[in-house]
């Protein structure tokens, strides 16, 4: 996957996100709501293993541990 393909990929990721933090505002819930708090905690360990830079995080050498 190139890198544009990565960033459409993160872009939706990011609008997905917002859009389901509304539906949770409103008070709605889902039977999704464990899987994509699941999701939620993978992606965040997943970003902290990266740094903004895109290469391993200085704190944790990439382990996703910091």
């Amino acid at each position: 996957m190139d890198d544009f393909k990565v960033y459409q990929k993160v872009k939706e990721a990011i609008q997905a996100i917002d859009d389901y933090k509304k539906m949770l505002d409103k008070g709605e819930m889902s039977v999704w709501n464990r899987e994509i708090n699941e999701g939620l905690v993978e992606l965040n360990e997943k970003r902290h293993m990266l740094a903004s830079s895109g290469q391993a995080c200085n704190c944790c050498g990439g382990s996703g541990r910091a």
